[in-house]
């Protein structure tokens, strides 16, 4: 797997943890114009956040694009990821347990 994939794949992951909805799928169209991912009508599921303000993202994984590298601001180090793994595991290590 593409590390483009596997980084819109773990910002799903991260996501459902939220308990946002998230929905994954080909994008089609049907004979009335009606968009579609796999078989779940969109404006139906889109109902479900009638009246509240939303963040749409949408990635395509079949996308080969190389992911650019960064530098973490905080420790130093390379990284691929949405956020520096390095960090981030130290934060959830040091964050404390309620």
């Amino acid at each position: 797997m593409g590390l483009r994939k596997a980084a819109i794949l773990k910002l799903v992951s991260q996501a459902q943890e939220l308990e946002i909805g998230v929905q994954r799928g080909r994008l089609t169209r049907d004979a009335a114009g009606q968009w579609h991912l796999d078989s779940v009508p969109l404006a139906q599921w889109l109902q479900q956040f009638e009246g509240h303000e939303l963040v749409l993202i949408a990635g395509p994984l079949d996308d080969d694009r190389p992911v650019a590298v960064r530098t973490c601001s905080r420790c130093g180090r390379d990284y691929t990821d949405p956020e520096c793994p390095y960090c981030h595991e130290t934060r959830q290590r040091l964050r404390p347990k309620w």
